[in-house]
């Protein structure tokens, strides 16, 4: 590999990012802080069942060594734009958007894992849980009764695991689901929870600086979204009350204690959606 004909254009917790100058198509991936191939040998192994599965994603190339450090090369999506930057500077492009995602999502969900090696979702929360140690044994309890529910049902259908509009791109002509990392298999209803949470509960700062929109066109997209993945007039209330428990789990998810500790009060006390206008005083300007 000819080291100068990659121009390095970022950083991450990870590692490095680098363009081929000689082939534009390309993007390189350099894991710094990863000793062993193996963890690489196991995302791009995850990435190719995905592809086989028909699932939209950047492709993985190859698993390479840059500098001494494990690498992989893939697919450059280029001039790429997240859905939800994208809502936020056009608008009137939200129910396209979301319309969008929904098909994309709805997809994904009707895709069987049997005979993939993906992990359970149940197993990743019920791992969290047990090692857990920023919540209180009161809430810990309340989780794990979320969590034996949630197990009764742990089908074999594959989730993105981290399901937002800040992890679906488009190139204009393409769009892709990106960051696979916490891929696995379990019922839906734990994306949707996710993306329940990532379009209702923040404040107008956070909204900005993570997704790039206000939180009323966040929530703007989440309507139109729920109305096309659901395919009926359903009420945030209905959605509400079938998301709580998983949403409950999720919360575990998050690595920040405020953020845990936070949402996990807020679901518990709660016994009904909060409508837009209910949450600007619960939660936060």
């Amino acid at each position: 590999m000819d080291v100068k004909d990659w121009i390095l254009s970022g950083g991450g917790m990870e590692g490095e990012s680098y363009f081929s100058e000689s082939h534009p198509d390309l993007f390189m991936k350099v894991y710094t802080l990863v000793s062993s191939k193996s963890y690489l040998e196991n995302e791009f192994r995850l990435t190719q069942d995905l592809l086989s599965l028909g699932v939209s994603i950047p492709k993985e190339l190859e698993i390479t060594e840059f500098n001494g450090y494990p690498a992989i090369i893939s697919q450059r999506i280029r001039n790429k734009k997240s859905f939800c930057r994208l809502a936020g500077e056009k608008p009137e492009m939200i129910s396209n958007l979301a319309n969008r995602m929904a098909a994309m999502v709805k997809d994904l969900h009707s895709k069987s894992v049997s005979g993939y090696s993906f992990e359970s979702a149940f197993e990743k929360y019920q791992s969290l849980l047990n090692t857990n140690t920023l919540l209180d044994s009161k809430t810990k309890n309340a989780i794990q009764d979320a969590l034996n529910e949630i197990s009764a049902d742990d089908r074999k259908t594959l989730l993105h695991g981290d399901m937002h509009f800040g992890n679906i791109i488009t190139d204009g002509k393409n769009d892709y689901f990106i960051d696979l990392g916490d891929i696995c298999y379990g019922n839906p209803n734990l994306d949707l929870a996710t993306f329940y949470i990532a379009t209702h509960f923040g404040c107008e700062h956070s909204f900005d600086f993570l997704y790039h929109l206000s939180w009323k066109q966040a929530l703007d997209f989440w309507e139109e979204f729920k109305l096309c993945y659901y395919g009926r007039e359903i009420t945030d209330e209905e959605v509400f009350s079938e998301l709580r428990n998983y949403m409950l789990a999720r919360a575990i998810w998050y690595k920040h204690e405020q953020i845990q500790t936070s949402l996990c009060s807020i679901l518990l006390s709660l016994d009904r959606h909060l409508t837009y206008e209910i949450k600007l005083k619960v939660l936060g300007e």
